[in-house]
């Protein structure tokens, strides 16, 4: 027990001491057991509570005795990790293609890794060459991606044209036809034409992967 005095929050007594003891805490389908988990304890009126920072601090061993559970790299393995191969934490977030402040709180235990993450972070420990391959990769995905939704813009753009092409082209046909069948005409061209440019891309896309 330790006698650091503070003020209780219920009666304002400052008859208040903190207290370490062992704690287990369910997650999910499992518990972990925490020991010195600290908080505070009033003689006074014998209420119990957590300062910000012991429960800050709690919230924090629990994220660790996760990790141990399900196993998984700790905070430490991970910073390790990043400073080995000379990245700063947004440099590692881009590579790595997580969000902003991820490996902030990854590696201030106030969050937790993906399976598949920790894989990737154990092959980069294994060999930096990993890091470089697995940028690449992200690059040419997004490239790809890229390069996609362009072709699509693009068509989309080009679609709205052809259609009014076609349909003041049906209009000026010396055969009259009514708007239900103009309709149909444009629609299986346009449709013949999608067809044709989806087969080419995903034509050019599988010639890009073989190369």
């Amino acid at each position: 027990m330790n006698t650091t005095e503070s003020v209780c929050v219920l009666c304002s007594s400052s008859n208040v001491v903190e207290v370490e003891q062992e704690r287990t805490i369910n997650v999910g389908s499992y518990s972990v057991t925490i020991s010195g988990a600290r908080h505070m304890n009033c003689a006074a009126c014998g209420e119990s509570y957590q300062t910000g920072l012991q429960a800050k601090t709690l919230d924090a061993a629990v994220i660790e005795a996760r990790r141990l559970h399900e196993g998984l790299l700790a905070a430490a393995d991970i910073r390790r990790i990043r400073l080995s191969v000379g990245l700063s934490q947004a440099e590692c977030e881009d590579a790595l293609g997580i969000g902003p402040k991820t490996m902030v709180r990854w590696e201030n235990s106030t969050g937790l890794q993906s399976k598949a993450i920790d894989d990737v972070l154990r092959l980069i420990e294994l060999d930096s060459d990993n890091l470089r391959l697995l940028v690449r990769i992200r690059s040419a995905a997004r490239t790809e991606m890229f390069e996609r939704k362009l072709a699509a813009a693009q068509y989309s753009s080009m679609a709205g044209e052809l259609e009014t092409a076609i349909i003041e082209g049906v209009g000026r046909a010396s055969v009259a036809l009514d708007s239900t069948l103009t309709a149909r005409i444009t629609g299986a061209v346009l449709e013949a034409l999608r067809t044709y440019k989806h087969e080419k891309i995903e034509k050019l896309t599988l010639e890009r992967l073989s190369a």
